[in-house]
C-alpha cells in the first residue's frame, strides 16, 4: 500500500471538510503539492508518478471509506465532472487479474464475484492468502457481510489447496501460512454461522478452518492438534506454526495476550528445536528470545533463560545445534566485560542438558574441538580484554581439566584445543580448583610448587594455608634457607599470607583450635615444621604474637610431645617469667590436674592474706579516727559519739565494724554506761547485729546489753 496516497488523500477529505487539524501531516503536504482536493489525485495522480497497482488499490480504499462515511451531498463536492467515474473506469482497466483492485471495485459496484473467483483460480496461493488476510483486516469500513460472503466462496473454491497444506515447509512458507492462519481467525470469530455452515461441513473444512483458527489463538488443544496431524503436519509443524513463525517475522498472535500460555509455548517451540534432526537456521531469532525480559515469575522462574530451559535434558542430535545451544546457555546476558550472575555455573549444567556430548577429552574430542572453535571464531583467549567469552573459556577448560583421568598424557590434546599449556592454565586459575584436586598432582611432580610461586605467588601463599603434605614443607624451608632468612617486602608478603591462616598458626593460643594435619608427616617433619613457624613469627611482623604461639603448642597435647617434655617445660619458664596474659588458663591446660589444684590452692591463700593485710590496714585507720575524736570526753560524752558512728548496717561496711569493737573494748569494756533512751537503742541495735552476723558471741551480747543504763 501507499501510505501517501491513502493517509494523504484521506487528509485532504478531512481539510475540505474543515477539519483543519490533519492539515499538519507529512503525507497531506506532499500531496497538497499537486493536488489541491482529492477528485484532482484520482484526475491526474498518474501525472506524478502514482501509477502503481498499490497506487490505485490505496486510492480505491479512499473512494470507499468515502462513500461509506460521506453524505451524498459531500461527495459531489470532492469531485468536478466525472473525475470518480474516470478513475472507476481506468481502475477497472488496470485490475486485470489483481485480487486487491477486483475486490474494491466488488464493493463499489455490489457486483456479481465470479471474475474474482476466476482470477483466484489463476493466482498463487501466497497472493491468495495475503489477499483473504487483508481483506478481512477491518480496513475496508461497511464491507464486512461483503467479505465474508466472498471469503466463503474463495475458501470453497481452494479447499484442495487448503487440505495440501502440509505440503508446504511451515517455516520456508511462513508469510503464507501467517496469512491464512489470520484468516481463519476472523472468518471463524467474526462469522457467527461459520460452524453450522453446511457448505464448510461438506468439504471438510470446518475443523481445518478451526485449527488454523487456534493456530494464532491460543496453544493448540488436543483436538485441532488432531486434524492437523491427519493432514499430515508433524509435531513440530504445529509447534512452528503456533509460535515459531511469529517470532521468526516478529509477529504477535492473539495467543500473545494470555502471557502465562504464550511464554509456555515458546518454551516447548525453544526446547524442540533442539532435538529435531536439521540444523536451527534462526539463531538471530532465538537469541532475540534469550534476552527479552520475562514480563513475570512463571513456573518458578524469573530469568529467561532459566524458564526455556527449565527441564530440558535430551540428545542433541545435530552438533551444530549443541554448539548453539551451548552457546545460549553460557554467553553472558548482561552486555559487560564480566560474566554475569547467572551465566559461569551454567557450564556445570551442561552435562545434565545435553545426554550425548560431554565436556571431555575422555570421550568425543573432536566435538570439544568444535565448540571451542564454534565459540571462539578469533581464536582462544583467557584474556577478558581481548575477549568477551575469557570467562566463560576459563570455566570450560577447568572443568575439562577435572574430568581429566590422566592429565600428563593427554595434555598435548588439551593444548591443542584450548590453546593454552594446562599447567600453566592451573598455576594462572586455580580459582577453579579444591586442593583436594591439585594435592595428587604435586606429588605425583605433574605439578610444581617453585613454578606456581613465580606464575602466581598469591594463590600459591593461599595453597600452602593448608599444609598437610611433606612437598609444602620443603617449598617453604627451601624458600626460607635459599634467602638465608633475608627476605624483600613482597616476599615477606608472600610468607605472612602462608602462615597466618594456616592451621599452625590457628593453634595459637586463644583461637581454641586444637586441629592438627600432621598425619602425612615424619616426625622430624614435625619438629622442622614446628620450628619453621614460629621462626617466621618472630622475623615477620603481624604472622601471629610468638607467647600466643608458644602457649598454643605447649598446651596442645600432640605438638607438646613432638617438640618434647624438656623444651614444653622451658618454654612454660618463660611465659611465666614475662608474665603471660593467659597463665591461669595456660596452668590449667598444661599443668596435671594435681599441680594446678596445688598452685589454685596457694593462689587463693595468697589472696585471702592479701585481703586480710589490706582490712587490718582499714581497721587501724578507722580507729585512730574514731579513738582521736573521743579523746578527753566523759563516758556519757563518748559513748554518744561513739553511737553516732554505728553503720546501719554492719555486713555491708567489714572494717568499720571492727574498728568500733575494738574501740568500745578498749575504751567502755565492763564499765556502766549511762545516757539517754536513744542513745542506748542504737546501740543496742549495733550489739544486735553484730551478734547476729558472728562479730560477737552471746556472752559478750549479754554482757554489753547489761551495762547500758537509762539516765
Amino acid at each position: 500500500m501507499n501510505d501517501t496516497i491513502y493517509r494523504g488523500m484521506r487528509d485532504l477529505v478531512y481539510v475540505a471538510l474543515g477539519k483543519t487539524a490533519y492539515s499538519n501531516s507529512s503525507e497531506y503536504l506532499e500531496l497538497k503539492k499537486h493536488f489541491r482536493y482529492p477528485g484532482e489525485v484520482l484526475e491526474r495522480m498518474e501525472q506524478y508518478g502514482y501509477s502503481s497497482n498499490d497506487d490505485y488499490i490505496s486510492a480505491m480504499e479512499v473512494v470507499l471509506w468515502m462513500k461509506e462515511t460521506l453524505s451524498a451531498k459531500q461527495m459531489e463536492e470532492m469531485f468536478v465532472g466525472t473525475q470518480l467515474e474516470d478513475f472507476v473506469k481506468r481502475t477497472k482497466e488496470k485490475a486485470g487479474d489483481n485480487l486487491y483492485l477486483l475486490y474494491e471495485l466488488y464493493l463499489y459496484e455490489k457486483s456479481s464475484r465470479e471474475q474474482i473467483l476466476t482470477s483466484v483460480s489463476k493466482t498463487p496461493l501466497e497472493t491468495t492468502a495475503g489477499f483473504l488476510d487483508w481483506m478481512t483486516s477491518n480496513r475496508l469500513f461497511g464491507a464486512a457481510d461483503y467479505s465474508l460472503a466472498l471469503a466463503k466462496d474463495i475458501v470453497l473454491s481452494m479447499d484442495g489447496e487448503l487440505k495440501a497444506l502440509n505440503r508446504l515447509d511451515a517455516v520456508k512458507d511462513a508469510d503464507l501460512f501467517i496469512h491464512l492462519i489470520k484468516f481463519a481467525f476472523r472468518l471463524v470469530c467474526h462469522d457467527s454461522r461459520f460452524k453450522s455452515d453446511e457448505d464448510y461441513k461438506r468439504l471438510g473444512l470446518t475443523g481445518l478452518l478451526v485449527a488454523l483458527k487456534d493456530l494464532y489463538s491460543e496453544p493448540v488443544g488436543r483436538s485441532s492438534k488432531k486434524v492437523l496431524e491427519q493432514m499430515g503436519f508433524s509435531e513440530m509443524d504445529i509447534l512452528n506454526l503456533n509460535c515459531g513463525i511469529w517470532l521468526i517475522k516478529d509477529q504477535t498472535p492473539y495467543t500473545y495476550n494470555s502471557i502465562i500460555k504464550w511464554w509456555r509455548l515458546k518454551k516447548r517451540w525453544f526446547q524442540s528445536l533442539f532435538v529435531q534432526k536439521e540444523e536451527i537456521t534462526i539463531k538471530p531469532v532465538i537469541e532475540k528470545m534469550i534476552e527479552k525480559e520475562m514480563p513475570r515469575k512463571i513456573d518458578g522462574e524469573n530469568l529467561t533463560r532459566e524458564f526455556y530451559l527449565e527441564g530440558f535434558s535430551a540428545e542433541i542430535p545435530v552438533i551444530q545445534n549443541s554448539y548453539l545451544l551451548f552457546d545460549l546457555l553460557t554467553r553472558r546476558l548482561d552486555g559487560s566485560g564480566n560474566a554475569s550472575h547467572n551465566s559461569m555455573g551454567n557450564v556445570l549444567k551442561w552435562r545434565n542438558i545435553c545426554k550425548n556430548h560431554d565436556l571431555s577429552v575422555m570421550g568425543d574430542v573432536l566435538w570439544l574441538k568444535g565448540l571451542m572453535a564454534y565459540l571462539n571464531p578469533q581464536g582462544v583467549s583467557f584474556n577478558i580484554y581481548i575477549s568477551t567469552g575469557a570467562d566463560r573459556n576459563k570455566q570450560i577448560y577447568a572443568e575439562v581439566i577435572k574430568d581429566c583421568e590422566n592429565l600428563e598424557e593427554k595434555q598435548e590434546v588439551l593444548k591443542e584445543i584450548f590453546q593454552k599449556d594446562v599447567k600453566e592454565f592451573i598455576y594462572q586459575h586455580p580459582g577453579f580448583f579444591r586442593t583436594g584436586f591439585l594435592d595428587p598432582l604435586f606429588i605425583s611432580g605433574f605439578l610444581d610448587m617453585d613454578r606456581y610461586y613465580k606464575e602466581n605467588s598469591c594463590d600459591a601463599a593461599k595453597y600452602l594455608r593448608n599444609m598437610e603434605y611433606p612437598f609444602q614443607l620443603a617449598f617453604l624451608q627451601r624458600f626460607c634457607e635459599d634467602r638465608n632468612w633475608q627476605f624483600t617486602s613482597e616476599e615477606a608478603e608472600f610468607l605472612k599470607t602462608a602462615v597466618k591462616d594456616s592451621w599452625m598458626v590457628s593453634l595459637a593460643y586463644a583461637n581454641k583450635s586444637t586441629d592438627t594435619c600432621f598425619q602425612r608427616f615424619s616426625t622430624e617433619e614435625k619438629k622442622l615444621l614446628l620450628g619453621l613457624v614460629c621462626e617466621l613469627c618472630v622475623r615477620i611482623p603481624y604472622i601471629c604474637r610468638l607467647d600466643l604461639l608458644m602457649a598454643g603448642l605447649i598446651a596442645n597435647t600432640e605438638t607438646r610431645f613432638i617438640l618434647g617434655e624438656k623444651t614444653a617445660q622451658e618454654w612454660y619458664r618463660i611465659l611465666k617469667q614475662r608474665d603471660f596474659g593467659y597463665q591461669d588458663s595456660l596452668d590449667r591446660d598444661f599443668l596435671s590436674a594435681e599441680a594446678y589444684k596445688k598452685i589454685q590452692k596457694q593462689k587463693e591463700e595468697q589472696k585471702e592474706k592479701e585481703r586480710q593485710d589490706r582490712e587490718a590496714r582499714e581497721v587501724e585507720i578507722r580507729k585512730a579516727s574514731l579513738e582521736v575524736k573521743l579523746q578527753g570526753l566523759t563516758i556519757k560524752e563518748a559513748a554518744k559519739v561513739f553511737a553516732g558512728k554505728v553503720p546501719s548496717f554492719v555486713f555491708l561496711d567489714r572494717e568499720r565494724t571492727l574498728a568500733l569493737l575494738e574501740v568500745y573494748k578498749e575504751h567502755f569494756e565492763d564499765k556502766e554506761i549511762f545516757t539517754d533512751k536513744k542513745v542506748i537503742c542504737k546501740l543496742m541495735k549495733f550489739f544486735l547485729d553484730c551478734y547476729e552476723n558472728n562479730y560477737i558471741t552471746k556472752p559478750v551480747l549479754m554482757n554489753k546489753l547489761g551495762l547500758l543504763k537509762e539516765d
